[in-house]
C-alpha cells in the first residue's frame, strides 16, 4: 500500500491530523524539555531514551495519526531499536516519518532509502537543495514510502533560500513546490510560523491531494489561521510541547480536540 493510502487511512481511523514529533532528549545532554530522569535508572542512556519513545507512543496514540522521528535526536539507536518503535507506531494504527531531511548524491539516497525502509517508516524528509528530487521519490515509491519535501520550514533563517532566494524568477518555495507536483512527490513541509497567503499559494500550487506536514505550532507559536488555510490534507505537527509535558495523553488530547474545531 502506497505512502498516501496508508496516511488516509489512518486519518479517517482517527479522525486526526495530528502528528506527534518524537525528538527524545537525553537529561545527560540537557535538563530542560528533556527525557525524565527516571528513564535512566536501568540500563544504557539510549535505553532510556528508547523506553520514553514508546511510553510516549503508547500514551498518546488514541489522539494522534502519525509520528515524526527527528534523526538527529536519535543517532544513537540501532536498527532494531527503529523497527522496534516503527512497529509500535504502526500497531497504534498510525504512520511513522523519519525526518532525516535527505540531501544527497543519487547513491547516497538510494542507500538511505534501504535502510529507511528496512527499519520500517512509512514516510521520509527530503531537502530540495541537493538536488535529485525526481529520482529520489521515484526510487522510494519503488520502495512504497512516501517523500515529504522542505518548502518553507518553521525556521527563520530557512527563510533566505526558500523565501527571499529566486529560482528561474520565482520564490524559492514556489519552484520547490512545482517541483514536487510535478514529478507527483507525497507532500511538502510548511511551517505554521509563516503566513496565511504564502500557504494558500502552496495549497494552490501542489494541489488539494498533497499532504502539507505542518511543524511550528505549540514552543514556536505558530499562527492557527495558517493551518486553517492549508486545507484539508494535513499533518499538524507538535513534538516538545507533547511529549515534555505533565502528562502527554492530556496535551495530545487538547490538540485533538483543537484542530477538530479548526
Amino acid at each position: 500500500m502506497s505512502f498516501h493510502l496508508k496516511l488516509e487511512d489512518a486519518r479517517k481511523a482517527k479522525k486526526s491530523n495530528l502528528c506527534i514529533g518524537i525528538d527524545p532528549v537525553s537529561i545527560f545532554f540537557k535538563e530542560t524539555d528533556s527525557i525524565p530522569r527516571k528513564y535512566f535508572e536501568k540500563g544504557s542512556e539510549s535505553d532510556g531514551m528508547k523506553k520514553f519513545c514508546l511510553d510516549i507512543i503508547e500514551s498518546t496514540s488514541e489522539y494522534a495519526c502519525a509520528y515524526k522521528i527527528n534523526s538527529q535526536f536519535v543517532l544513537p539507536f540501532s536498527l532494531k531499536d527503529l523497527s522496534e518503535i516503527t512497529s509500535k507506531i504502526q500497531s497504534k494504527g498510525c504512520v511513522s516519518i523519519f525526518d532525516l531531511k535527505l540531501s544527497d548524491i543519487g547513491t547516497s539516497n538510494e542507500s538511505a532509502i534501504y535502510w529507511i525502509k528496512k527499519a520500517g517508516f512509512d514516510a521520509f524528509t527530503f531537502s530540495p537543495f541537493a538536488g535529485n528530487l525526481e529520482e529520489t521519490i521515484r526510487l522510494a515509491r519503488d520502495s512504497k514510502l512516501g517523500v515529504i519535501t522542505l518548502a518553507l520550514m518553521s525556521n527563520p533563517s530557512a527563510k533566505v533560500f526558500m523565501r527571499d532566494s529566486q529560482i528561474n524568477g520565482k520564490r524559492g518555495y514556489e519552484w520547490i513546490c512545482e517541483e514536487v507536483k510535478k514529478h507527483a512527490g507525497d507532500g511538502v513541509v510548511v511551517g505554521a510560523t509563516n503566513n496565511q497567503r504564502e500557504m494558500l499559494e502552496i495549497r494552490e500550487i501542489v494541489g488539494n491531494e498533497t499532504v502539507i506536514l505542518i511543524p511550528g505550532i505549540g514552543k514556536q507559536g505558530g499562527d492557527l489561521e495558517t493551518v486553517k488555510a492549508a486545507g484539508e490534507s494535513i499533518l499538524v505537527n507538535v513534538g516538545r510541547d507533547i511529549i515534555y509535558s505533565d502528562d502527554p495523553e492530556e496535551k495530545a488530547k487538547e490538540y485533538f480536540k483543537m484542530l477538530r474545531r479548526i
